[in-house]
């Protein structure tokens, strides 16, 4: 839900928008969260349906860009699609990774010293990143350092429709992967791979990618990809987005409510735009999750969960299960 969504400019009509128009655009500030709360709590469900049509829409490349890396400038951030992502999400990662990625050294008396971003790196154990090979514990040595300085590493983004399967996306962050490494070798650059950092749901649509064109990615860094489905979607499919959470300060819970009030509070609010979304569908937890379902009691003392099983065990038959009080819908 991190990508900018907008009208598609020739096409499907979409019934609630004018070609072009902001579809889903998460606000970035608190001014901009109070008024784009207002605008969708004044949305009835037919509404939300009728905007959040995955068919009538486009990703939106014209979104805010926050923060820009020193030597570079808002036109070049655009055109590796910095404006098609929330900012307020990922604007200070991009701009971190561009310029840390690409500002290894620094000149101090004819010397070259680390930056300190890489000694402050250089203090991790790296078996802590997942390596299994032996040695790779130790800290990187100035020659390691030189070969990866001696490369260049432009920072990209893609926004990808979410509300369409992530099969459906994969297949556009293929093309968008196969456009940037043409466009660096028509200038002269060798560019044959790619590495690929993703958040979320992102994480299949590049695992999906990864299947298509595994010669042209080097690798994959993955931040919650929800591999084995994301209970949250239950959830809100069957009680709306959650507007407050236990242990979260005032200010906090107030954050919650105002982003519950743009998804959608209830589930008369959410499932018509969910359910008919292939995307977040696809989120729904699968038979290798393991005890993401349970009711929490609150008693005078302490609380306590208790788990709820599915039928034999398996959630597929529980989507279809219309009597029991937990039911999806």
């Amino acid at each position: 839900m991190g990508s900018n969504l907008r009208a598609i400019t020739s096409g499907s009509r979409n019934l609630e928008l004018r070609p072009g128009e902001a579809a889903w655009r998460p606000p970035n500030g608190k001014k901009a969260g109070l008024s784009e709360a207002h605008k969708w709590s004044k949305r009835s469900p037919a509404i939300r349906q009728n905007i959040l049509d995955a068919d009538t829409l486009e990703v939106d490349p014209t979104g805010e860009i926050i923060e820009i890396p020193k030597r570079s400038n808002e036109d070049t951030c655009r055109a590796r699609g910095w404006g098609e992502i929330h900012a307020d999400s990922y604007g200070e990662l991009l701009c971190t990774l561009e310029q840390n990625l690409n500002s290894t050294f620094k000149v101090s008396s004819g010397n070259a010293e680390m930056e300190s971003t890489w000694v402050d790196i250089n203090g991790y154990d790296r078996r802590d990143w997942g390596s299994s090979k032996d040695g790779i514990g130790a800290p990187l040595t100035v020659d390691e350092l030189k070969k990866f300085a001696a490369y260049h590493y432009p920072v990209y983004a893609f926004g990808y429709n979410w509300l369409h399967s992530n099969e459906v996306s994969a297949g556009h962050l293929r093309e968008r992967i196969e456009l940037i490494i043409a466009s660096w070798t028509r200038s002269t650059h060798t560019c044959t791979k790619v590495m690929l950092i993703t958040h979320s749901m992102g994480g299949m649509v590049a695992r999906a990618c990864a299947k298509q064109i595994p010669e042209k990615i080097a690798g994959v860094v993955h931040g919650v990809m929800p591999a084995l489905g994301a209970p949250a979607c239950y959830r809100r499919l069957a009680c709306g987005t959650e507007a407050s959470s236990p242990g979260k300060g005032r200010l906090e819970r107030f954050a919650m409510e105002k982003f519950a009030e743009i998804a959608g509070k209830t589930t008369d609010e959410t499932t018509p735009v969910l359910a008919l979304s292939s995307g977040p569908l696809e989120l729904l937890p699968t038979h290798l999750h393991s005890k993401w379902i349970s009711v929490q009691l609150k008693l005078p003392k302490d609380p306590y969960s208790v788990e709820l099983n599915f039928p034999d065990r398996n959630p597929y038959k529980f989507y279809k299960d219309f009597e029991c009080w937990y039911r999806a819908i």
